[in-house]
């Protein structure tokens, strides 16, 4: 796994000259961003060149669980690391002047490998791609080969707002919104003839008040 990761935050009045420009109230805006960038490949710690996909329960099926194995027969040759993205990024707008502070802030990444062969992408019913099994059958390929689909969550971005108010030193009051742009979660299953839709989610949009008093 290797990559690379940019970030940087400031507020308007720390830029030279602007910080003359901007009124008082102004003062207090900012951004903040980052940027991330990971290239990851699992390997097989013995590996092995496979040209088929050899039948359910064979000896030399270990790479089942790691790559997968497509329904026509044909192994997958390389994946990445489950649950890394291989880009994201992160953009928030601050606020933050006497007793208010203000985030608006926006979470993007690409997609990212769930897993091989779960939650009913697996199975052992392929149809082989192995010319010399098919020449043994009689000439049909046998439908002995252990499958397993990897599933995918494709890319997905959400926006999210949040304000504090501290009226006094003791009372202060909260209210964030998740998913405003009421971001639908999109998973996909990868197949020779292409990434396949396979399960749709929609966690929808939620809101949060409260009030604290410290003592």
């Amino acid at each position: 796994m290797t990559g690379l990761e940019l970030a940087g935050q400031t507020y308007f009045n720390n830029v030279p000259g602007l910080d003359r420009m901007l009124p008082d109230w102004a003062k207090g805006f900012g951004i903040s961003a980052n940027y991330t960038y990971i290239d990851s490949k699992q390997d097989l710690y013995h590996p092995f060149t496979q040209k088929y996909c050899p039948a359910k329960g064979s000896f030399n099926n270990s790479s089942l669980s790691l790559y997968g194995c497509d329904t026509n027969g044909l192994p997958f040759t390389s994946l990445p690391i489950q649950y890394l993205s291989k880009n994201a990024y992160n953009l928030m707008f601050l606020y933050d002047r006497g007793p208010l502070s203000a985030r608006l802030a926006y979470s993007w990444r690409s997609r990212f490998l769930q897993g091989v062969g779960a939650n009913g992408t697996g199975g052992e019913d392929a149809t082989s791609a192995d010319p010399a099994r098919a020449a043994a059958n009689g000439g049909t390929a046998p439908t002995d080969v252990g499958y397993g689909l990897p599933t995918w969550q494709e890319a997905t971005g959400q926006l999210d707002f949040g304000v504090d108010y501290r009226f006094n030193e003791h009372i202060s009051g909260n209210f964030s919104a998740s998913n405003l742009t009421d971001m639908v979660v999109r998973q996909t299953q990868q197949q020779g003839i292409g990434n396949m839709p396979r399960a749709w989610f929609e966690p929808g949009r939620s809101f949060r008040l409260s009030l604290r008093y410290t003592y």
